[in-house]
């Protein structure tokens, strides 16, 4: 009897096992009236209202036993910071995750060959929180410029269709329709189904293919929450190390400067040239005259999209789920989950973007990846500034011999790329003939460049510096043809 007594005091404390509530616990009644409760106190918060009591109410409800599992299959997942946040996120789908523990029956189905019926359980993965610059302490002084106020409704209506276009290349770019993932509702994901059922442990099973599906499900860039206005004032200058030429001369630096009012356009241009004779930085004899500077014009809207996108870039969300994703988890496998650290997911987003990866690699350098610097400049000021890798870095062999896809920066590069491409030569207005010089003078303290790129561009600006407006004709404002 005494050594009965002692193998079952040394005997380990059993495994705990978290999963779903039934409705015959008594904590299912509670959990259920604190979600129906905080469904309603979302619903009642106005823009720009205090959400703390709210956000701690869904705390608390995550804290609970029902939720237990929950708890386990997001150890990671952040909660939305703000009124807006926490109401796009609940609307769409943090209210059906936060019900799923309570609920985890989809549908009942036929069995093959009998009249009986069994239950089809679901699992939940809810979207991510999105970002929402509605804080003051979120804004940069260029969002502050384009960021429209909570009670306009009527200002960014101008932007929706862009909006909308940079949200289908960002899913397009992500790959949502991820092969392998049924269009069925639950979604069905057949080689995490099968290769669970594999597992030996049953208990192991859940967490195994809750791990698998999280990888399969898709993930992609966001734009922030929120409306914005068009940039419609100064001017847009965009410097080029490199990336232009050809034959008979593989190295051209350019600095091109956009009037983002008018669509004007100063272009200098400054080829370079290995010549054993003169060195590597000679000024090829074909550039010298002909291209040394063009005036003309772009269209205005195409330029207007390019730096609003430019401007949103840094506040763009990686790896996020904008909506609800529900899948039927595979007949044999039960939502229990042990309370072991190995089973909970190992998926842990990168915050390095993938272009700043691949260009410090060495197949990145082989590729030939190249950036272009830009400064927004308005009425003499340096409003915002910063880099993009050329269109072209997207569209190389290597890059999609590597796998690696458009997201966001693409986008903007690529717009870039469309609004230059509208460009017509011509004169410029002479109200604006001296201005790009001195503008791009305030440019270049935000322009990240070495002494002997500071030279080329300080060449560059002098470039643009126009002969008097009385030698020069004026072109028609498009507005008023």
């Amino acid at each position: 009897m005494i050594g009965a007594v002692l193998v079952l005091a040394l005997a380990p404390p059993p495994e705990r096992v978290f999963k779903p509530c039934a409705k015959e616990e008594p904590a299912w009644t509670s959990a259920r009236s604190a979600g129906d409760a905080l469904d309603a106190r979302i619903k009642a918060l106005a823009p720009g209202e205090d959400a703390t009591a709210a956000l701690s109410e869904l705390d608390r409800i995550l804290a609970g036993d029902c939720h237990a599992l929950l708890r386990q299959e997001q150890p990671g997942l952040a909660m939305p910071k703000s009124t807006e946040s926490l109401k796009a996120w609940w609307e769409a789908g943090g209210r059906e995750w936060i019900r799923w523990p309570l609920s985890p029956i989809a549908f009942s189905r036929t069995v093959a060959g009998t009249t009986g019926l069994r239950d089809v359980l679901k699992a939940i993965i809810p979207p991510t929180p999105r970002l929402s610059l509605a804080a003051k302490h979120d804004l940069t002084p260029a969002t502050r410029e384009i960021l429209c106020p909570a009670e306009s409704d009527s200002c960014g209506n101008d932007t929706a269709g862009w909006l909308k276009r940079a949200h289908q290349t960002f899913r397009l770019a992500a790959r949502i329709d991820e092969p392998g993932v049924s269009r069925s509702f639950p979604l069905v994901v057949p080689d995490c189904d099968t290769s669970a059922l594999n597992r030996p442990d049953e208990f192991n099973r859940y967490a195994f293919w809750r791990r698998c599906v999280e990888q399969k499900v898709g993930r992609q860039e966001a734009l922030p929450l929120g409306r914005f206005r068009a940039p419609t004032e100064g001017l847009l200058a965009i410097l080029d190390i490199g990336g232009h030429g050809d034959w008979s001369c593989r190295t051209c630096d350019e600095l091109r400067v956009y009037d983002v009012a008018s669509g004007a356009a100063w272009i200098a241009h400054r080829c370079r040239c290995a010549d054993p004779m003169h060195g590597s930085d000679y000024v090829c004899a074909e550039y010298a005259e002909s291209r040394a500077r063009q005036t003309g014009r772009v269209a205005v809207d195409a330029l207007r999209e390019a730096l609003w996108m430019l401007l949103l870039m840094p506040h763009v969300q990686e790896n996020a789920r904008l909506e609800l994703t529900t899948l039927e988890i595979p007949h044999g496998i039960q939502p229990t989950w042990p309370d072991k650290p190995e089973a909970r997911p190992s998926f842990v987003p990168s915050e390095a973007r993938w272009w700043d990866r691949i260009a410090a690699s060495d197949s990145g350098r082989l590729a030939g990846f190249g950036k272009i610097r830009w400064a927004w400049v308005r009425k003499g000021a340096l409003i915002a500034a910063s880099t993009l890798p050329t269109a072209g870095s997207f569209r190389s062999i290597e890059a999609r011999r590597l796998g690696f896809t458009p997201d966001a920066a693409s986008h903007g590069a690529v717009l870039v790329e469309v609004a230059e491409a509208t460009f017509v030569e011509a004169a410029p207005e002479p109200k604006r003939a001296a201005e790009p010089a001195s503008e791009a003078w305030a440019a270049l303290g935000g322009m990240r460049v070495n002494d002997s790129e500071k030279r080329m561009l300080m060449s560059l600006i002098d470039a643009l510096r126009i002969p008097p407006a009385k030698d020069l004709k004026t072109i028609a404002n498009p507005r008023e043809q």
